[in-house]
C-alpha cells in the first residue's frame, strides 16, 4: 500500500499551542497496484486521546508514513511525489484501524488536541475542559472549510476513539453545531462553518466519571493485579454501590430483557 501524507497542518488561525492544534492527513494512492482516487472517499477522523490527556501532533506521526510540508488555513499543501511514503511492516503482523481504513480507500485524519496535562511554565493549565472537544470541532471545521481542496468527502467524516477518545467521539457526534462551544471556537480562530459529522464510533467510552470507581470494582474487583487482589472489603462496597446505582436508574429493557 502506498499513500501520500500531509504533516502537522495547523487547523486554527489563533492556536494556543500549534503542536497540539494541528493535524496529519494520509491519503491512499495505490493498494495492491490498484490506483486509488480518494477525492470522494470517507474520512476516518482518528481521536488518539487517552485519559483526557493531550495529543501532541508534532510527535505523533501517522503510523510511520513520511509526509509533505504543512499547509495553512484554507490551503492544503500540494500533492507532490515527495509526500509519498510506503507503509512499514507492523510488528506481530497487526494492523491498526488507520492501516485498514487506508487499504479500504479511506482518507485518514489524525488531529492533535489539548488535554488536562497541558501546562505552561508558570504552572497554568491550558488544556482543561472543554479544550479537547473544542479543538476537535475546530479540526472538523478546517476540513469542511477546505471542501474541494481537502482530499476526501467532508460530508462523510467518521470519528473513532477508545476510552476517553471514545467519549470525545460520542460528544463530537452528538454536539454538532452546538452554540455552547461557539465562543471558544471563535477565540482560537476556528473556521466559520459547521462542525457536525456523518457518524461516530465510540469504543469503551469513559462518559460516567462520577460512578467510574464503582463500575470498575463491579467489573474487575475480584481480578488480581500484579500486586495481588485489592482490598476486597472496600472493593465489595463499591461493587454493591454500583448495583444500587443501576437499580435506581429504573432502566426498562426490551422484549423481557433488563429490568
Amino acid at each position: 500500500m502506498t499513500c501520500r501524507s500531509y504533516m502537522h497542518i495547523p487547523y486554527v488561525a489563533n492556536p494556543v499551542d500549534k503542536d497540539y492544534q494541528s493535524m496529519n492527513v494520509s491519503v491512499p494512492v495505490k493498494v495492491d497496484d490498484l490506483t486509488i482516487d480518494a477525492t470522494n472517499s470517507p474520512v476516518l477522523f482518528v481521536i488518539g486521546v487517552g485519559g483526557y490527556m493531550s495529543v501532541n501532533n508534532s510527535r505523533s506521526g501517522t503510523g510511520g508514513f513520511r509526509g509533505a510540508p504543512a499547509g495553512r488555513q484554507g490551503d492544503m499543501p500540494p500533492a507532490t511525489p515527495g509526500g509519498q511514503g510506503r507503509a512499514p511492516d507492523n510488528a506481530g503482523n497487526l494492523s491498526s484501524r488507520q492501516d485498514l481504513a487506508l487499504a479500504a480507500g479511506y482518507t485518514i485524519v489524525t488531529p492533535g488536541c489539548r488535554g488536562r496535562d497541558n501546562r505552561k511554565a508558570d504552572g497554568t493549565y491550558y488544556g482543561k475542559a472543554p479544550a479537547a472537544i473544542v479543538d476537535l470541532k475546530a479540526a472538523v471545521r478546517y476540513l469542511r472549510y477546505n471542501k474541494g481542496i481537502f482530499p476526501g468527502n467532508t460530508d462523510m467524516i467518521i470519528s473513532v476513539g477508545c476510552s476517553a477518545g471514545g467519549a470525545l467521539s460520542a460528544l463530537l457526534g452528538t454536539s454538532g453545531n452546538s452554540p455552547l462551544f461557539e465562543k471558544y471556537l471563535k477565540a482560537i480562530g476556528a473556521a466559520d462553518v459547521n462542525d457536525n459529522i456523518f457518524a461516530s464510533a465510540c469504543f469503551s467510552p469513559i462518559t460516567d466519571l462520577e460512578h467510574a470507581d464503582m463500575a470498575y470494582e463491579w467489573n474487575y474487583g475480584t481480578t488480581p493485579t500484579r500486586s495481588g487482589l485489592v482490598d476486597q472489603k472496600l472493593s465489595g462496597q463499591l461493587k454493591d454501590s454500583f448495583a444500587e446505582y443501576q437499580l435506581s436508574l429504573k432502566l426498562q429493557g426490551k422484549m423481557g430483557l433488563g429490568y
